[in-house]
């Protein structure tokens, strides 16, 4: 007879090595035979307690986002600056939720992970920006998220790609010296912008 801590803790090692591999390398770089072997399994064991590759993610990415902060519990007048340092701080390893990075990550592989990603995003927001006419606010919830997803994708555009990595560093030594997307004036400018956005009407060109 199966002793049932012994499973519970086989699949807690499956989905803790989900994470990390998805977070590291998305959806569709992280392979089933990778996974079984950051938990120390043979693959055929993560069919078994999944059954397939899109489950195992399903449940990986399961609760993203739930380490944001309380739309409540952030000042009206800091609500820019707190969400983009709390992303900035997402961002770096160890990764404050390995959840959301792999979402963020597999969003630009998988449509599925994008439209989850889109309505977690969204609707968090939806709670922070005060209501006012359907399709305007509609519009500063798109433009704020945008905000979000490239500061993301500006954060990784420089990183070593762990797969490969002596090519990353290549890379990375041969583009131009960016600008840290954690360094103060990065964040406070990127705060303004976002914070603009929960005005209910926009800032007229030139003020």
């Amino acid at each position: 007879m199966s002793d049932p801590r012994k499973s519970d803790r086989t699949r807690a090692a499956i989905l803790a090595a989900a994470r990390r591999r998805f977070a590291a390398d998305g959806y569709e770089r992280a392979t089933i035979r990778a996974i079984a072997a950051d938990a120390y399994i043979d693959p055929s064991m993560v069919i078994r307690y999944f059954g397939s590759k899109d489950r195992l993610f399903d449940a990986a990415v399961a609760g993203a986002g739930a380490l944001l902060p309380a739309p409540a519990a952030i000042p009206p007048d800091r609500r820019g600056d707190t969400l983009v340092r709390w992303f900035a701080d997402c961002w770096r390893e160890p990764y404050r939720d390995d959840r959301l990075v792999a979402l963020f990550k597999s969003a630009l592989q998988s449509r599925t992970a994008a439209q989850r990603l889109r309505a977690l995003i969204e609707g968090y927001l939806a709670a922070l920006l005060p209501e006012g006419e359907a399709g305007t606010r509609d519009v500063r919830i798109a433009v704020a998220a945008t905000q979000l997803y490239g500061a993301a994708l500006y954060s990784w555009l420089g990183a070593p790609d762990p797969a490969r990595p002596s090519k990353g560093a290549k890379l990375a030594a041969a583009a131009p010296p960016g600008v840290p997307p954690d360094g103060e004036e990065f964040l406070v400018r990127l705060g303004a912008v976002v914070q603009g956005l929960f005005a209910a009407e926009p800032v007229p060109a030139g003020a």
